[in-house]
């Protein structure tokens, strides 16, 4: 068993290697921990050894990362839900475009009915400024990390990608106010 605890993990990379050839929607990975207190990472764990945690990573290999982002914006498109002259806004607005996501911006300010109408729906009735919905989850207030997460969770870059020609990419600010808060605005029937 010593010689095969060796190789345990070049055997796990060479099954990694192998499953990122392949395009695949989902992969587990485990993290495992034998009897000698050693903890590495498989997709599954041998006998005897204990299962820590366990993630799933979505996605596959990327070949083209702007068709990647198109798809991902498709899927869970992001619309902001702002006002003018609104600090908060101007931070969300910062953290979209420094990580290059593409989103919708709808002022809900005086004589936007529409816009806060959706606002309200989004909202759970409350007409809360910035709010940001990724998909199906709010994002009321401003969080870094809330959003961050969310995005993430999404499967937006967690980084920004090289500008497109023309643009310039924002820089975020270092700010640590986690007052935002997500809810899922799924429609329940």
């Amino acid at each position: 068993m010593g010689q095969l605890k060796g190789l345990m993990p070049f055997v796990a990379l060479a099954g990694f290697t192998l499953a990122a050839a392949v395009p695949v929607s989902a992969v587990t990975v485990v993290s495992c921990k034998d009897q000698d207190g050693s903890t590495y990472f498989a997709d599954r764990c041998p006998p005897g050894a204990v299962r820590m945690a366990e993630k799933e990573v979505r996605g596959g290999p990327r070949r083209d990362a702007e068709a990647a982002l198109a798809e991902v914006a498709k899927t869970h498109p992001v619309v902001f839900y702002s006002v003018s002259d609104c600090d908060a806004c101007d931070l969300v607005r910062q953290q979209l475009k420094s990580r290059n996501v593409p989103y919708t911006e709808k002022d809900v300010g005086p004589n936007q009915i529409d816009n806060q109408q959706a606002l309200k729906a989004v909202g759970s009735g409350n007409m809360t400024v910035p709010t940001v919905v990724v998909g199906t989850q709010a994002f009321t207030g401003y969080s870094r990390a809330a959003l961050d997460a969310g995005l993430d969770g999404a499967g937006y870059p967690p980084r920004a990608m090289p500008a497109p020609p023309g643009t310039a990419g924002a820089v975020p600010a270092d700010d640590e106010d986690n007052t935002g808060t997500a809810t899922d605005t799924t429609a329940t029937n």
